[in-house]
C-alpha cells in the first residue's frame, strides 16, 4: 500500500458511522444531530462532524437546520415508494447480470444470501435483512 491508500480523512469515518446509524435505524428519522454531541461520542473534533453532516445532507439523509442542529431526514410515503421502485429495478438488473455471469458457487451464494435476507425480513429484523444486501466495502 502507498501512503495515499492508507490515509483516510477522519470525516470519512464519521460519515460512514453516521450513515450506518441512520440506515440501521439507530438514529431515528427526525432525531437531532448535534455536532458537539457526535464529536464527543465518536471522539473527534467538531470539524470532521461538520464535514460528515455536509456530506450526509448532500446524500439526502440529513436535513440541515440553519443556525442550529441538523436532523435525520424523515422520508414521506412517496419518497419510500420511489426508493422501492429504484431498488426493484436495480435488483432485477443485478439478478440479470448475475445470471449471465453465473457460476455454481456464485448462484449458491446468491440463493443463500437471498434466503437469509427473506428470513430476517420475516422475523422483522430489518437490520439483518439490510446487511445481506449491502455491497462489500472497498
Amino acid at each position: 500500500m502507498t501512503g495515499a491508500e492508507e490515509f483516510k480523512p477522519e470525516s470519512e469515518r464519521v460519515t460512514r458511522a453516521l450513515r450506518d446509524q441512520i440506515i440501521d435505524g439507530t438514529r431515528a428519522p427526525g432525531s437531532r444531530l448535534v455536532e458537539r454531541e457526535i464529536a464527543a461520542e465518536l471522539d473527534v473534533s467538531r470539524l470532521p462532524v461538520r464535514d460528515a453532516l455536509r456530506d450526509l445532507v448532500a446524500e439526502g439523509l440529513v436535513t440541515p437546520r440553519p443556525r442550529t442542529w441538523a436532523v435525520v431526514r424523515e422520508f414521506s410515503a412517496s419518497d419510500i415508494s420511489d426508493l422501492g421502485e429504484v431498488r426493484s429495478a436495480l435488483e432485477v438488473l443485478g439478478f440479470r447480470l448475475a445470471a449471465q455471469r453465473r457460476t455454481r458457487a456464485g448462484l449458491a451464494k446468491l440463493r443463500a444470501d437471498l434466503d437469509a435476507e427473506l428470513a430476517a425480513a420475516a422475523r422483522g429484523d430489518g437490520q439483518a435483512a439490510v446487511s445481506f444486501t449491502q455491497l462489500p466495502s472497498h
